[in-house]
């Protein structure tokens, strides 16, 4: 994994997500580099080849910050691009889930620092969990 990810301390304000481990560290989103893999992509090979899993997972914009549930069976990070049918405005959002069984439980946040919340079938996000990564409970 690249030492990039891997905080000795986390400032704030920043923006993007920060995630707890198993074993005391944290590790945080990183700019993506083309080429590279992302970091959420780093975090979850570090967790396969470590043995370890995330105890906590927050996403940070700005000032604003949500925590996923810690009792989650697993964790999700994505991206979605929302596209106004009415004004043709895009607006990105960037999510973090809990995973409870076949469930992922979603909030996405915007630049703006709005919140929506959704619930989605793990199938759906499967390729974006921890599920099939993280060490056992």
């Amino acid at each position: 994994m690249s030492s990039d990810i891997i905080a000795s301390g986390v400032t704030s304000p920043r923006v993007g997500w920060i995630a707890s481990l198993s074993n005391g560290m944290t590790a945080v989103e990183t700019e993506m580099t083309p080429g590279e893999m992302s970091s959420w992509q780093q975090l979850l090979r570090f967790l396969k080849d470590n043995n370890l899993r995330i105890t906590m997972l927050r996403l940070q914009h700005n000032r604003q910050t949500v925590v996923a549930d810690g009792k989650a069976d697993g964790f999700v990070q994505c991206y979605q691009l929302i596209k106004s049918v009415f004004t043709s405005k895009e607006t990105r959002y960037h999510g973090i889930g809990s995973v409870f069984g076949d469930l992922v439980f979603l909030t996405w946040m915007n630049g703006m620092g709005e919140v929506i919340q959704d619930v989605r079938p793990l199938s759906e996000y499967r390729v974006h969990s921890t599920m099939d990564w993280q060490a056992e409970k």
